[in-house]
């Protein structure tokens, strides 16, 4: 079975290069997505 369409199966973090114990700002956020990332901090 084919993956999706445009997806090569990279997470973002690797291709954003970002490493553990980095931090983020993701602004403008949508406030059910800010709660979400909040639980998993």
């Amino acid at each position: 079975m084919a993956g999706a369409a445009g997806y090569s199966g990279t997470p973002l973090a690797k291709k954003l290069s970002l490493k553990d114990g980095m931090h983020v700002w993701f602004d403008a956020c949508r406030k059910a997505w800010a709660q979400r990332l909040a639980a998993l901090a």
